[in-house]
């Protein structure tokens, strides 16, 4: 149902692009859909790669499509230290871009950051959304989100 609701939303095509997924090892599809369905609604145009997402594909892409915002969500966290490479690596290309990486879910704060990292925590998805659209000096009312230059 819900990826169904996700395409009867609006999408501007000049709106921003927000994108993500589930962590690595993660398997859980439906808070990234939730996410994905939320910013869609909140004007973002949105890619959600699903669960258990390649970081090395999730900076690929962000750099691809310019994204303004690029989210994971943990809903379990497994391979600590190699997903600690992964996550400076991801940090790295999405920062050098201006991408805002927010983090969701319950088990966001046990994904190991590197130092430097400038992650934001989100304890709802509509949190998410408004952080998202703050990051972009957007309204959190529901007006389109405004074009990335």
């Amino acid at each position: 149902a819900l990826t169904q609701l996700r395409f009867l939303l609006p999408e501007d095509p000049r709106a921003p692009y927000a994108l993500g997924g589930a962590l690595p090892g993660d398997r859980s599809a439906l808070p990234s859909l939730a996410a994905a369905v939320a910013l869609r609604a909140g004007g973002f145009r949105v890619v959600n790669l699903g669960p258990d997402v390649s970081l090395p594909a999730l900076a690929q892409a962000g750099k691809a499509l310019d994204a303004a915002v690029a989210w994971l969500s943990a809903s379990r966290v497994t391979g600590v230290e190699t997903l600690r490479a992964g996550m400076g690596g991801l940090h790295e290309s999405l920062t050098t871009r201006g991408t805002r990486l927010l983090l969701i879910g319950p088990e966001a704060k046990r994904i190991p950051l590197p130092p430097q990292a400038r992650a934001e925590f989100c304890e709802t998805v509509g949190e998410l959304v408004g952080r998202a659209r703050l990051s972009l000096g957007s309204p959190t009312d529901g007006t389109p989100a405004p074009r990335r230059s």
